[in-house]
């Protein structure tokens, strides 16, 4: 993940589609001051459950509620193929600082390899309460 936000020219970051959190767990590892949009009311719930310091709202890539360049980077993981990019992609510039980067992430398990597949099958899903 360092290397996606590498180029950015600052440590704002906001996790657009955020679903459950998982990315966000992983930017807030790397010291990002991360905010997580999520239109899903369930998915924010959870996320708000794993990851009770962030700040979670509601919204979506069309309609984000953050001013005018308020971040630094704008990752997507795994979601942008849900963007309405005509209106999104006008809404993602207008939240991002001069020089702000935007990441489209996707991460896959390989189950073809016999260690991942045993991994997705004893992993399960969701996260662990500290």
């Amino acid at each position: 993940m360092r290397w996606a936000l590498e180029p950015a020219p600052g440590p704002r970051v906001l996790d657009l589609g955020a679903g459950t959190g998982k990315l966000t767990a992983t930017l807030v590892a790397l010291g990002a001051g991360v905010i997580a949009v999520e239109p899903d009311a369930g998915m924010r719930t959870e996320l708000r459950r794993c990851l009770p310091g962030v700040r979670a709202l509601s919204g979506g890539a069309e309609a984000i509620p953050l001013p005018d360049a308020s971040v630094d980077a704008v990752p997507a993981g795994n979601a942008m193929h849900w963007f309405d990019m005509a209106a999104a992609g006008p809404e993602i510039a207008r939240v991002l600082a001069p020089d702000g980067i935007l990441a489209d992430l996707w991460n896959l398990m390989d189950d073809q390899v016999e260690w991942v597949a045993a991994l997705a099958r004893v992993s399960g899903g969701g996260c662990r309460p500290p």
